[in-house]
């Protein structure tokens, strides 16, 4: 493992430190009486992760290059930040959702089309993201609604990432959930048979696959980006499968073929790709085949001399026939924004306008110096009151602005990220003169406008695109 990769480890978690402490902010501003000791309490121990950082940064910054002791320190930091997380239920007070979340979701999934899935949003005590059924919930509860007012779908968000956009792509994932279930995808692949409960394993990998594949072709590159980031945040010893969960390599194996297939495997993707294949290696962590899955998988747990023993039952033999059938119904499924290369494309070019402070809610499709010929065209060509109305307004429609789509302004997002704000990390943790503190205020000050840039960029785009002419509503 090269030191730019421990760069984007130590960058991931100093990210996920200061939104710990973003968030804990929020509360700050809106918290009553009972929350203030616990605010303390939860700032001290920031403190103490910012300290336990302090070592590993200092160090890369003079040149080491032996990753072994900074893994432990990520892991343990990743830890504690999942422990805190898991806690903040505890206060009182919370912030709001923030809107621009359900204009995320909405503009992937608008409401004419997918009416039956009224999604709502709350926060998740684990660091996950989720998706509930509403009708379900009530009905474990002994309370049965009725299905005819429509069914809403929760999607649980983390509290750390209420205002980090990047990883809203796993909502498209957990909304691809609700869209399968709505349209029984993976029923009509491997219908429910009474007292088969061995094949319910099997029915939940189909799920996980489908809601993947929804999100890659909604978000492209910019979904296994964030999937990777999310998963480097658990120790390797939990990248096994599960019952309800295929394997981490088989998904993002899944994923990376997919972009390949149609061309939107990023250059910048290969850096977290990487980075997963790297750690997985230096934590010998097996990987399981689809096409040969044992019926038993066992895996050492890292602190302690026990195993991680598993058995797996039969019916997954059968995914590899059954996942070709699979992806053939989700790609029937109609998406009005499907992700294709042209974004990747000019999600290049927003990527440079973000890293400039810009919003990247909308764009010219003829650049300002093509613009500038036609002006000049039109008036050599014609003396001073003969251009015609038709010829006036064929220039004047070059000016205008077309909306983005929400998967041009998130995978810009992360194409920012990989190409400039690694090296804004490295360079602010560099200065000699100014305190851990200071570094870190001044890092998630930058982080901060970025995440704001882009928030605002989806709320406009959407905005724009209801008063755009031809644009879809």
């Amino acid at each position: 493992m090269q030191t730019p990769d421990i760069l984007i480890l130590l960058e991931e978690i100093v990210e996920k430190v200061w939104r710990l402490e973003a968030f804990l902010t929020e509360i700050e501003s809106i918290s009553v009486e009972e929350d203030k000791e616990l605010i303390q309490f939860y700032r001290s121990q920031i403190r103490g992760l910012k300290q336990r950082l302090e070592d590993p940064i200092t160090e890369i910054r003079e040149g080491q290059e032996d990753f072994r002791e900074y893994l432990r320190t990520y892991f343990d930091v990743c830890s504690h930040f999942q422990t805190m997380h898991q806690q903040f239920w505890l206060f009182v007070s919370l912030p709001k959702v923030y809107p621009e979340v359900y204009t995320f979701v909405h503009s992937l999934f608008p409401r004419n089309q997918f009416e039956d899935v009224e999604p709502t949003l709350v926060y998740c005590p684990i660091y996950n993201f989720g998706e509930a059924n509403a009708i379900d919930q009530f009905s474990k509860l002994g309370i049965f609604l009725d299905k005819g007012a429509g069914d809403r779908v929760i999607l649980l968000l983390p509290y750390v990432d209420f205002r980090n956009p990047m990883m809203w792509t796993a909502l498209a994932h957990e909304m691809g959930h609700a869209i399968e279930k709505d349209k029984g995808i993976v029923g009509s692949i491997l219908p429910e048979l009474p007292g088969r409960k061995e094949l319910e394993p099997l029915r939940r990998w189909l799920k996980e696959f489908c809601a993947d594949h929804i999100a890659l072709r909604l978000m492209g590159p910019a979904y296994l980006i964030s999937f990777i980031s999310y998963i480097i945040s658990l120790h390797p010893y939990f990248y096994v499968p599960t019952l309800t969960h295929p394997q981490p390599h088989s998904r993002i194996e899944y994923m990376r073929t997919y972009l390949e297939r149609n061309c939107l495997f990023h250059p910048k993707a290969q850096h977290y790709y990487e980075l997963f294949q790297e750690l997985t290696a230096f934590y010998k962590v097996s990987k399981f085949d689809l096409q040969q899955l044992p019926t038993e998988i066992t895996s050492p747990c890292p602190t302690c001399k026990y195993e991680y023993k598993m058995k797996l039952p039969e019916s997954l033999k059968r995914f590899p026939e059954l996942i070709h059938q699979l992806n053939e119904q989700v790609n029937s499924i109609s998406f009005p924004d499907v992700c294709g290369t042209e974004d990747l494309r000019r999600a290049e070019k927003l990527a440079e306008d973000l890293d400039h402070g810009f919003f990247i809610s909308s764009y010219k499709e003829t650049t300002m110096g093509e613009i500038r010929h036609h002006l000049n065209e039109l008036l050599t060509q014609n003396t001073p009151g003969q251009a015609n109305r038709e010829e006036i307004y064929s220039v004047l429609k070059l000016i205008e602005d077309k909306p983005n789509k929400v998967s041009q302004i998130i995978n810009a997002g992360w194409i920012q990220k990989i190409n400039r704000q690694i090296d804004k990390f490295q360079k602010i943790f560099e200065e000699d003169d100014s305190i851990l503190e200071e570094k870190f205020n001044t890092f998630g000050n930058y982080l901060e406008s970025i995440s704001y840039n882009i928030q605002k960029s989806i709320e406009t785009s959407k905005i724009h695109s209801l008063f755009a002419p031809g644009e879809k509503q």
